[in-house]
């Protein structure tokens, strides 16, 4: 695993995530504290390499401290002297200009408080964290996801966040709150919300002639027929799309089969569920309704602004409902609709999962000035025209229906899916268990022995379950 070196400096200028460091070398002070980063992080690389994973080596780095939610004995209350707050996401280039015009805003609106940006792609942004926490250089504010929250707040690397007044989450429904809680202790701020959906490229389906089917109850079958209906009329050349690696969509799967896909902490899913979500996406493989598996495969593990969807090639893909916004980009049209997962069931199976939270790490020097932030970002309405659904659609009622009233149309599209999906949803589950933040990888792997006949479905779900239940154990 690549581990990302990655240390305090001083302030840089707005706008760049890293500064140019000091101009006549490093002062004596900063050589001996890189060396005791360096000396960690050696020993962090040395746990990630052997497989025990982030947990085990975020509870090394803290000498095995378990969720206390602390801030290392910080001030909660607002400074009055000039503060410099480290805030720390991941995302594209999209995000980044976003997120830095809210950044000016607040620091106009509270002149005493310099944010540090810091961001990366998703794949280094979990590395580097690590490895800043490993360190004792954590940002003040860090961007968490489901998958990830409960693992880090086990650790007690974040704060508590009902304790910091200066953080109102009032006005966001309760049932999403309380996504962000683990072990009943709020460690996660919901930024937004995201369905798992199917995207539609209208333009594409006028194009060949292809009617838009009833995609309000639809099921199975009829996403099939539909699916194979593209592929015929347009000779072979346009796509359509097979299950992806997505642990949001498995549960999805395993809800409208009456399970769950965690349940007490443990893997729930049954093995012959499971089995059918790997034969489906094989399934859709075999009758060329996504090339063969070899381009599969490829388009699978490719990124965003590459995928078959993206590029044309398809007229079908299941995203995260708030992707929307930069396929349109990608395809230059706002001709995409978005239409509920397909399923034989229909009573419960769905909910929209908060898609972002912010955190405060337990160690932040300035926790009150954190959750300043973090209330700006979530609460602010001028922040909230900014931002749009680019991370999902706001948390805040509020501000989504402010937000809806002026969207472009990729962005009144996700908002409106909302009232589309919401009658197929019943309540949302727990909090993902520490441990499972890797399940989307593992089902990804199965998925390809399986499509390439390198395992049968059942014995990959019996493989992916021990797999899974394993590495939750592993976190406990």
């Amino acid at each position: 695993m690549m581990i990302i070196h990655f240390t305090s400096r001083p302030a840089s200028p707005r706008g760049t995530s890293f500064g140019t460091g000091w101009r006549r070398g490093l002062p004596s002070h900063e050589r001996q504290r890189r060396k005791g980063v360096e000396t960690m992080t050696r020993k962090f690389t040395k746990m990630m390499t052997a497989g025990c994973g982030i947990v085990a080596a975020l509870s090394m780095a803290l000498g095995g401290c378990g969720a206390s939610g602390g801030n290392g004995g910080a001030t909660a209350e607002l400074s009055k002297d000039d503060v410099t707050l480290r805030v720390s996401w991941w995302g594209g280039d999209t995000r980044l200009k976003k997120t830095e015009d809210v950044i000016a805003q607040f620091e106009k609106e509270y002149p005493n408080i310099h944010v540090e940006p810091e961001y990366a792609d998703m794949h280094g942004y979990l590395d580097k964290l690590s490895t800043q926490l490993a360190g004792g250089e954590a940002p003040d504010v860090v961007q968490m996801d489901v998958p990830r929250l409960a693992s880090f707040a086990a650790q007690g690397v974040l704060a508590d966040l009902s304790g910091l007044k200066q953080l109102d989450l009032g006005d966001i429904d309760a049932s999403t709150v309380s996504t962000g809680q683990y072990e009943g202790v709020q460690y996660g701020a919901p930024i937004s919300t995201a369905a798992i959906a199917v995207v539609i490229n209208r333009d594409m389906l006028d194009k060949y002639g292809v009617q838009m089917p009833d995609t309000s109850k639809w099921t199975w079958d009829e996403f099939t027929a539909f699916q194979q209906e593209i592929l015929k009329k347009s000779n072979g050349e346009v796509y359509g799309a097979t299950l992806i690696k997505n642990d949001i969509l498995l549960n999805y799967w395993a809800r409208q089969h009456g399970e769950e896909l965690y349940t007490d902490g443990k893997v729930s899913i049954s093995a012959d569920t499971l089995a059918g979500y790997l034969d489906q996406t094989a399934e859709f493989v075999k009758l060329g309704i996504v090339g063969n598996a070899d381009r599969w495969s490829e388009s699978a593990a490719a990124s965003l602004g590459q995928t078959d969807f993206a590029t044309a090639k398809s007229a079908v893909a299941f995203i995260s409902s708030n992707q929307i916004t930069a396929y349109s980009a990608s395809l230059n049209t706002e001709n995409l609709t978005l239409a509920p997962v397909p399923s034989d069931t229909q009573n419960g199976w769905g909910y929209e999962p908060t898609s972002m939270y912010w955190s405060v790490t337990s160690k932040s020097e300035h926790p009150a000035e954190a959750a300043l932030f973090i209330n700006y970002f979530i609460n602010n309405q001028s922040a909230g025209d900014i931002l749009g659904t680019e991370r999902g659609v706001p948390s805040n009622k509020t501000i989504r229906e402010a937000v809806a009233k002026t969207a472009a149309a990729p962005d009144k599209e996700a908002l409106s899916f909302v009232d589309t999906f919401d009658p197929l949803c019943g309540d949302a589950p727990r909090l993902s268990p520490p441990g499972s933040s890797d399940t989307s990888e593992v089902l990804g792997r199965y998925q390809q022995k399986v499509v390439f006949g390198d395992m049968s479905a059942a014995d990959a779900a019996k493989a992916m379950i021990e797999e899974v239940q394993a590495n939750l154990d592993a976190a406990k």
